[in-house]
């Protein structure tokens, strides 16, 4: 979401864009709509900004920590790829496993997972 990997992954140049390539289908959610990674897709999603966000974001450091947003998401733009594909989580058999409400529902479990 957002990081370009045809640009942003190690030896991006001669790996990733190889990789997508050779996909025979490829779906990118980002935000920006033109990037390296954008031109390589079938399937172009509208995603939000990191402002538009309501929900958890995990840093670098592999801390995750909630996020509220300040700015109005723009026409059909998703919160994230598990935003976008809701409605599939049932035919994928996910249902019971993903059956938040909320974004603060999400960061409660995450929470009481960390507590020792």
């Amino acid at each position: 979401m957002a990081t370009n990997p045809v640009v942003s992954m190690p030896e991006a140049g001669s790996g990733a864009r190889r990789r997508c390539s050779a996909c025979p289908f490829v779906v990118v959610s980002d935000m920006s709509a033109d990037t390296d990674t954008v031109r390589q897709a079938h399937v172009r999603l509208p995603a939000a900004a990191w402002g538009e966000k309501d929900g958890t974001v995990t840093n670098s450091e592999r801390r995750i920590s909630r996020q509220r947003p300040f700015l109005t998401r723009p026409g059909e733009a998703q919160a994230g790829l598990v935003a976008s594909s809701a409605k599939w989580r049932g035919a994928w058999g996910f249902a019971a496993a993903f059956d938040y409400r909320s974004s603060a529902q999400i960061f409660a479990e995450h929470a009481a997972l960390s507590c020792l």
